[in-house]
């Protein structure tokens, strides 16, 4: 059996903070709005990676490059880092 006190009117419970109406999300929707987009978004870029990688892939294939071939380049740069100094290239880095 309950027991109630007489004359003692029943209050609805607080809330903490008063309801803004800017901000009426309820609590999963705003995460649930994100994810949405990020979903979309990376359906949008999914075929142009797709597209990317194949043309690099065709690229590496046509070109066919030698250890050698990259040897020049090398040398350019070593000889760049060695003219510039090793704290200057560090401070570049």
């Amino acid at each position: 059996m309950r027991s109630t006190a007489a004359g003692v009117a029943r209050r609805s419970p607080r809330r903490s903070q008063p309801p803004d109406p800017v901000f009426r999300f309820r609590r999963g929707e705003l995460p649930a709005a994100l994810a949405t987009v990020t979903l979309i978004a990376e359906l949008l870029l999914t075929p142009a990676v797709v597209v990317v990688t194949l043309t690099l892939a065709a690229v590496g294939c046509a070109a066919r490059w030698r250890p050698h071939w990259l040897a020049l380049p090398l040398g350019t740069g070593a000889c760049w880092l060695a003219a510039a100094g090793p704290s200057a290239a560090t401070a570049a880095l």
